[in-house]
């Protein structure tokens, strides 16, 4: 039996301070508060919102002096997946507990918080600049639909993080993202390679151009996505601010031939029993250089 569900990413508008930005970062949270409102009217089971949405477009002196204030963003989309009946991925610049962090909170369709991952790869610029901290820990969450698992930007270029993610289990990675200026082409194949090697769905979120405005080369790429267990991306709202909402299946599990001529195989779980951990201890030695 098949288990269908529906899943959004939302993209919304590049604010100033950012090339290719034309509206405030309020212009920019109120447009993607819309865009989340969209998809809650078409049903959809969960949203992923992009990267730092609280205060993406702000200076470093002006980012962290919000991210030390209540999170009136977060209330308002508690209260939208509450009005919704929709599961919501948010991702906020942050203080608690004196330490400011990069975090991705899961709400429930009660506009409840039932998890939360900080980002473990902070970027060079946020840990000195944000004074970001990051996590050390890669939780999966359980859902009324299946379990997902979270990587926030930096952390897609480091594939032990998804691959722990699927390790426990985890059948989507949603990616809240803050890419820039880099080839498109990169973003294809890192992304895709995650979906492909792991078996597992993901569904990108970053920002767009306005509507009216021109995208060029040098602008953020935007490129929020939904890509399949296949590798293939099978919704994609390009360079423009917009939402995208896709129904997906859980079940069956990804089949495929299996290497050696194994015949039919759920590939995930194949590729899984043939893993070595024990010949791996290599990749975990702290931060080794090639010599």
């Amino acid at each position: 039996m098949e288990r269908k569900i529906k899943v959004a990413t939302v993209q919304p508008p590049i604010p100033k301070g950012e090339k290719g930005g034309v509206i405030s970062c309020d212009e920019m949270i109120e447009r993607g508060l819309y865009l989340l409102e969209k998809a809650g009217k078409e049903k959809c089971d969960i949203v992923c919102l992009p990267e730092v949405f609280n205060v993406f477009g702000l200076t470093a002196e002006e980012s962290i002096k919000k991210a030390s204030e209540p999170d009136k963003v977060k209330e308002k989309i508690c209260r939208l997946s509450s009005k919704f009946n929709m599961y919501a991925v948010y991702t906020c610049l942050e203080k608690r507990n004196r330490k400011f962090y990069i975090s991705s909170y899961i709400l429930d369709r009660t506009g409840g918080i039932i998890g939360r991952y900080d980002k473990t790869h902070p970027t060079r610029f946020e840990r000195e600049a944000l004074k970001v901290v990051p996590g050390n820990k890669y939780p999966v969450f359980k859902t009324d639909f299946g379990s997902i698992g979270i990587m926030i930007c930096y952390d897609c270029y480091f594939p032990e993080v998804a691959r722990i993610l699927t390790l426990k289990s985890a059948e989507i990675i949603f990616y809240p993202a803050l890419q820039r200026h880099f080839p498109e082409t990169y973003f294809e194949i890192q992304t895709r390679a995650r979906a492909l090697d792991y078996a597992v769905y993901i569904v990108r979120s970053s920002y767009g151009v306005s509507q009216g405005e021109m995208w060029h080369p040098g602008i953020m790429i935007g490129r929020s996505c939904i890509i399949d267990r296949e590798g293939r991306i099978t919704g994609d709202l390009g360079h423009y601010e917009g939402m995208l909402a896709k129904e997906i299946s859980l079940f069956p599990p990804r089949y495929m031939e299996g290497p050696g001529g194994a015949g039919k195989v759920d590939i995930g779980k194949y590729m899984l029993e043939d893993r070595r951990p024990e010949t791996y201890k290599e990749i975990i030695i702290e931060k080794s250089m090639p010599s």
